[in-house]
């Protein structure tokens, strides 16, 4: 769905996920997939230029507790310093996902 809006617009989509993240975590998955997708596409309806980036990350809190990180951000060529700048767009935590194991 994304990456069909980016290529329209002449866009770069990527992501970068840290591989460090539980491959499953309990918590509201509807709804972050409905945040996800609402912050993206809002993210490439106001990118003209460039790329747009999902970067998810986090830390474990403890044996139970893990605290996600997700970042979307919009990369271009500045043309009045001739090198990419990198604009946040989002950042939001989601704390205490449970693990599931």
């Amino acid at each position: 769905m994304i990456d069909k809006r980016t290529k329209g617009k002449n866009l770069e989509f990527k992501t970068e996920i840290d591989p460090k993240i539980p491959r499953s975590l309990f918590g509201d998955d509807v709804r972050i997939r409905q945040i996800i997708i609402n912050l993206l596409t809002n993210s490439v309806k106001y990118t003209k230029q460039g790329s747009v980036t999902l970067e998810i990350g986090g830390v474990r809190e403890d044996d139970e507790n893990y605290i996600k990180q997700l970042n979307i951000y919009k990369e271009y060529l500045s043309l009045l310093f001739d090198k990419p700048i990198k604009m946040y767009l989002y950042s939001i935590s989601q704390n205490k996902l449970k693990e599931v194991n």
